[in-house]
């Protein structure tokens, strides 16, 4: 049987208001809310543990059997809508919220391809951005994605929520900038950065091997640290008076150039 929740004071809502809030409070018990149909699907699929089914009154018993029977294991909370709706980012009578474990990658445990595309996102600052890398990263098949130096947790709800799911199907793993660099040599992979200076346009690169493509923070750009390590600096002509772009647009363009050499490449 469901508990069912009423109250706002509820110590239950609060922590799960708390693992909204603060990475700390997501770190300290080791969960994460992910919130909606398609993302709680996609979490579930790709292996991660549930701990807490989270349904809003409103959703009828039927549907709430059809997720708890995927995970049968798991607690099972009902709460009131309005204080659903309060934890919520949207409301619906399909929305759920779960909580799940976070995981413990290290770069031992992964099985990489002869011919690996990597993107390492060097201190990123807006959750936002983070999550629609991830989703263009997942769009772009990418097979491992580096996040170093961070001021965003990887589990902020934001950064689930703008992946639209694409967290949870490709390989994270948070370093340093040192260990980040010390795995790409180890699996000789070219690393391309990009930069202003002393650059070439990224379309004239051949990114049909193993490849990592370094991007910068909002704000600062990449750091001396990689300008530094970089097998190549690329850029991103620019036609207008704009000399820069979104980070995550910035991104997506040189992850899709990569896809498009690769799969060129592989017709031949």
């Amino acid at each position: 049987m469901p508990k069912f929740i009423s109250s706002f004071q509820n110590p239950f809502v609060k922590n799960v208001k708390g693992l909204y809030q603060k990475a700390r409070e997501r770190k300290k018990v080791g969960l994460f809310p992910v919130e909606g149909d398609r993302e709680v699907d996609r979490a579930l699929r790709s292996g991660y543990q549930l701990e807490t089914w989270i349904f809003p009154e409103m959703m009828t018993e039927s549907l709430r059997g059809q997720w708890v029977n995927r995970q049968p294991d798991a607690e099972e909370i009902v709460l009131k809508d309005e204080v659903f709706g309060e934890l919520a980012y949207r409301m619906g009578k399909d929305h759920l919220i779960g909580l799940f474990r976070i995981p413990s990658l290290h770069f031992e445990d992964l099985e990489m391809p002869k011919n690996p595309l990597v993107i390492v996102a060097e201190s990123p600052e807006k959750p936002g951005n983070l999550g629609a890398m991830l989703r263009t990263a997942d769009a772009a098949g990418v097979d491992l994605f580096i996040v170093t130096d961070s001021q965003v947790d990887v589990f902020h709800p934001n950064v689930v929520r703008n992946s639209l799911g694409g967290i949870f199907d490709v390989p994270i793993l948070s370093l340093t900038n040192a260990d980040a660099l010390n795995i790409l040599r180890e699996l000789d992979i070219q690393i391309l950065t990009t930069h202003l200076e002393a650059s070439v346009p990224y379309d004239t690169v051949d990114q049909t091997g193993p490849t990592a493509i370094v991007v910068g923070s909002e704000a600062e750009g990449v750091t001396d640290f990689w300008v530094k390590n970089a097998d190549q600096r690329v850029i991103i002509p620019m036609q207008g008076v704009v000399d820069s772009l979104n980070l995550s647009a910035s991104a997506a363009i040189l992850l899709f150039e990569a896809e498009r050499q690769r799969r060129s490449f592989r017709k031949k």
